[in-house]
């Protein structure tokens, strides 16, 4: 191969550069919130260690990719990762061209000039999607990496549906009766839904909800996201809506809608546990986010990574997520599988 020029920047770098950003929005960013520009710009402050490795040949960008340089504590011990993607990202973060350089030389390129610069001592290449992702989990077992089922991620399609009423008289009868139910509460005059831009006074209503939900959250429960964010997407480019139920004019629950012309994402949610059980507030959330979705005539919902089950209702489907990890060492990578595989779920589900 012709010298390969490999160039680290940090966000507000990278999206100086037109050529750079033209071919990460065209290669990664293309139907995936968390990885466009504008979304990461969110958690830029939050995410310090987090920067874009960009290889090109002859001027001619070959492979980009983003990296987040992380430390967690295990045991009382500081680990230090380095991960392909951010924390707040979904999908790959990364893209090479297969006309120029394989898989494998990429991801040992991006390797070789990350250990060059940083001191760490796990890699985790993420996300990787069931049967379809199967040849570069294979590539990247070759390397010595450890493929973990991280998650499974729940979607509704909801294309081929006119309007909500569509969508409901499609759902089984048994499903039809169930969220009959759910939503004669919304007869009592006492109960209203909203639909509403972002404005820094509804963020002053709804955040401290979305606190109180992550802190009871379980599954797969990530740290809680700032103030600033939420504060930060009342001036974003990012398309959002923001669903309320309310009670006696009062908010008693909300989801955070990111979309666009193909998918919505509820990406934030908050409930007031008062009446989580009499109002089936989770649910009254969901339907209100696929009538919205279709109303806009998107293609599809991602649901999230939680409560599967529960998602079966909507007739969602699921897909099982993996990623990839790597102690510095393949052979140490082999011995210690249980404890790696301990040390992921503490990472992906932390319990505080």
């Amino acid at each position: 191969m012709t010298e390969l020029n490999i160039v680290n920047n940090s966000l507000s770098a990278f999206c100086a550069d037109k050529p750079k950003t033209e071919s990460w929005n065209l290669h990664v960013a293309t139907n995936n919130f968390t990885l466009t520009l504008d979304y990461l710009h969110l958690y830029n402050k939050q995410d310090i260690n987090t920067f874009f490795y960009t290889g090109s040949v002859k001027g001619e960008i070959i492979f980009i990719c983003l990296i987040s340089i992380l430390k967690i504590r295990i045991a009382g011990f500081p680990i230090a990762i380095a991960m392909f993607g951010a924390p707040k990202t979904n999908g790959k973060a990364f893209w090479h061209s297969e006309n120029h350089i394989s898989y494998s030389t990429f991801v040992k390129q991006i390797l070789q000039t990350l250990k060059k610069q940083y001191k760490f001592y796990v890699v985790i290449l993420r996300e990787f999607y069931g049967t379809a992702d199967q040849p570069l989990m294979a590539k990247n077992q070759d390397m010595g990496f450890l493929n973990h089922h991280a998650l499974v991620k729940s979607y509704l399609n909801i294309a081929s549906f006119a309007s909500f009423e569509d969508y409901f008289n499609a759902l089984p009868s048994k499903k039809r009766n169930y969220f009959r139910s759910v939503m004669k509460c919304k007869q009592d005059s006492a109960v209203s839904v909203g639909l509403y831009e972002l404005t820094p006074e509804l963020v002053d209503l709804i955040y401290p909800l979305y606190q109180k939900t992550n802190a009871k959250a379980k599954e797969n429960r990530t740290a809680a996201v700032n103030r600033s964010v939420f504060s930060a997407l009342c001036d974003s480019k990012i398309k959002t809506k923001v669903i309320t139920y309310n009670l006696q004019n009062k908010i008693a629950a909300f989801g955070l809608m990111f979309f666009n012309s193909r998918e919505v994402k509820c990406l934030f949610t908050g409930f007031d546990y008062r009446f989580t059980k009499t109002h089936n507030l989770w649910y009254q959330i969901m339907l209100e986010s696929i009538r919205f979705a279709i109303d806009q005539r998107c293609l599809h919902i991602d649901m999230g990574s939680s409560s599967a089950s529960m998602k079966d209702k909507f007739q969602a489907g699921h897909e099982d997520v993996y990623i990839s990890v790597l102690l510095k060492n393949p052979v140490l990578t082999a011995i210690f599988k249980k404890p790696v595989a301990h040390l992921l779920n503490k990472f992906l589900r932390p319990t505080k």
